[in-house]
Protein backbone atom coordinates (compact mmCIF):
# COMPACT_ATOMS: atom_id res chain seq x y z
CA UNK A 1 0.00 0.00 0.00
CA UNK A 2 0.98 3.23 -0.87
CA UNK A 3 1.79 6.10 1.66
CA UNK A 4 -1.28 9.12 1.82
CA UNK A 5 -4.71 8.77 1.37
CA UNK A 6 -6.25 5.43 -0.71
CA UNK A 7 -8.39 7.92 -3.55
CA UNK A 8 -8.38 4.09 -5.76
CA UNK A 9 -11.98 3.74 -5.45
CA UNK A 10 -12.51 7.98 -6.05
CA UNK A 11 -10.48 7.76 -9.17
CA UNK A 12 -11.73 4.69 -10.78
CA UNK A 13 -11.88 5.59 -14.54
CA UNK A 14 -8.08 6.53 -13.95
CA UNK A 15 -7.43 3.12 -12.20
CA UNK A 16 -9.26 1.57 -15.34
CA UNK A 17 -7.20 3.60 -17.62
CA UNK A 18 -3.64 2.71 -15.94
CA UNK A 19 -4.61 -1.05 -15.49
CA UNK A 20 -5.17 -0.84 -19.68
CA UNK A 21 -2.25 0.80 -20.49
CA UNK A 22 -0.35 -1.89 -18.24
CA UNK A 23 -1.76 -4.86 -20.04
CA UNK A 24 -1.24 -3.58 -23.55
CA UNK A 25 2.70 -4.12 -22.60
CA UNK A 26 3.57 -6.97 -24.77
CA UNK A 27 5.67 -8.48 -21.77
CA UNK A 28 2.39 -8.29 -18.89
CA UNK A 29 0.15 -11.02 -18.83
CA UNK A 30 -1.96 -9.43 -16.67
CA UNK A 31 -2.18 -5.95 -14.26
CA UNK A 32 -2.71 -7.40 -10.81
CA UNK A 33 -3.10 -4.39 -8.37
CA UNK A 34 -3.65 -1.01 -8.99
CA UNK A 35 -3.29 1.72 -6.16
CA UNK A 36 -3.77 5.20 -6.18
CA UNK A 37 -3.16 7.93 -3.09
CA UNK A 38 -2.60 11.17 -2.78
CA UNK A 39 -0.91 13.09 -0.58
CA UNK A 40 -0.17 16.95 -0.48
CA UNK A 41 -1.91 17.37 -3.64
CA UNK A 42 -0.15 14.89 -5.85
CA UNK A 43 -1.19 11.46 -7.49
CA UNK A 44 0.72 8.42 -6.68
CA UNK A 45 0.19 5.26 -8.86
CA UNK A 46 1.30 1.65 -7.57
CA UNK A 47 0.98 -0.96 -9.76
CA UNK A 48 1.43 -4.82 -9.95
CA UNK A 49 2.14 -6.58 -13.06
CA UNK A 50 2.13 -10.02 -13.76
CA UNK A 51 4.80 -11.45 -16.11
CA UNK A 52 5.17 -15.19 -17.61
CA UNK A 53 7.61 -17.27 -15.17
CA UNK A 54 11.36 -18.05 -16.65
CA UNK A 55 12.27 -14.47 -16.97
CA UNK A 56 15.32 -12.52 -16.09
CA UNK A 57 15.45 -9.88 -13.06
CA UNK A 58 17.26 -7.41 -15.96
CA UNK A 59 13.59 -8.54 -18.22
CA UNK A 60 11.46 -7.28 -15.10
CA UNK A 61 13.71 -4.27 -13.88
CA UNK A 62 13.28 -3.21 -17.77
CA UNK A 63 9.70 -4.09 -18.17
CA UNK A 64 8.81 -1.91 -14.54
CA UNK A 65 10.90 1.07 -16.23
CA UNK A 66 8.47 1.28 -19.71
CA UNK A 67 5.77 0.83 -17.67
CA UNK A 68 7.12 3.50 -15.35
CA UNK A 69 7.66 5.79 -18.70
CA UNK A 70 4.42 4.63 -20.10
CA UNK A 71 2.23 5.77 -17.44
CA UNK A 72 3.99 8.81 -16.63
CA UNK A 73 3.89 9.88 -20.49
CA UNK A 74 0.11 9.25 -21.07
CA UNK A 75 -1.33 10.33 -17.40
CA UNK A 76 0.43 13.34 -16.83
CA UNK A 77 -1.62 13.92 -13.33
CA UNK A 78 0.83 11.05 -11.79
CA UNK A 79 2.96 12.97 -10.04
CA UNK A 80 4.55 9.26 -9.62
CA UNK A 81 4.52 5.89 -11.00
CA UNK A 82 6.10 2.81 -8.89
CA UNK A 83 5.63 -0.17 -10.88
CA UNK A 84 6.61 -3.64 -9.86
CA UNK A 85 6.28 -6.85 -11.19
CA UNK A 86 5.34 -10.28 -9.89
CA UNK A 87 5.76 -14.00 -11.64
Amino acid sequence: MVSGADVTADRAELARRIRRLVESHPDVRACRDVELSERAGALVAHVVAEMPGGVTLEQVHEVETQLEERLRRALPELSEVVARVAP
